[in-house]
């Protein structure tokens, strides 16, 4: 009997490990997802931040142009 209950002891200890690795891998992931999120969301408000800029500077350019093409 005393056997048994160490076979099944040792059973649900190993189960515990397993899914204690599992839930760090996944959270683990979970922040490296969190991060490359994070990233990502940086370079597209720097990219429109550019983008909105490159626009200003062309409508410049066009009325700079227009207003030559006036006088």
């Amino acid at each position: 009997l005393l056997a048994e209950e160490k076979t099944i002891s040792a059973k649900y200890a190993e189960e515990r490990d397993r899914a204690e690795a599992e839930a760090r891998e996944k959270e683990t992931k979970a922040l490296s997802l969190a991060r490359a999120l994070e990233e990502a969301m940086e370079q597209k408000a720097e990219l429109e931040r550019l983008n909105k800029q490159f626009r200003t500077e062309m409508e410049d350019l066009m009325s700079s142009k227009d207003d030559l093409g006036k006088s």
